[in-house]
């Protein structure tokens, strides 16, 4: 809830996942809050694409790699279809198939 601290733990794990990173995806905020805005920047700051998903502009917009201006209950699920698309077009042209799936599945990086 906004005005209550935040957990020392919860902090901790922002900023290791902000490290990790290799996308960044903002949505549905004003960007405004902190210490939560300053993870994208963060982020940027490293090279980190940054995509904006909002109705309208924040503080953040000028630092996003993409933006998409809407929703996100009506964005984000044409972006996930968007991503199975290519993902499947690019196994196809691979070869990659099933076992190319279950090799990113067991990285983390496959998309329900």
């Amino acid at each position: 809830m906004f005005g209550e601290p935040i957990p020392p733990y919860a902090l901790e794990r922002c900023a290791a996942e902000t490290r990790l990173a290799d996308l960044f995806m903002i949505i549905g905020t004003t960007a405004q809050v902190y210490p939560a805005a300053e993870y994208p920047q963060l982020a940027v700051r490293r090279g980190v694409p940054l995509i904006e998903v909002d109705p309208d502009p924040t503080a953040l917009t000028d630092l996003a790699t993409v933006v998409l201006r809407g929703p996100a209950g009506e964005l984000l699920p044409r972006l996930v279809g968007a991503l199975r698309l290519r993902s499947a077009a690019r196994a196809r042209a691979s070869g990659d198939g099933q076992n190319g799936r279950e090799r990113r599945a067991q990285r983390g990086t496959v998309l329900p």
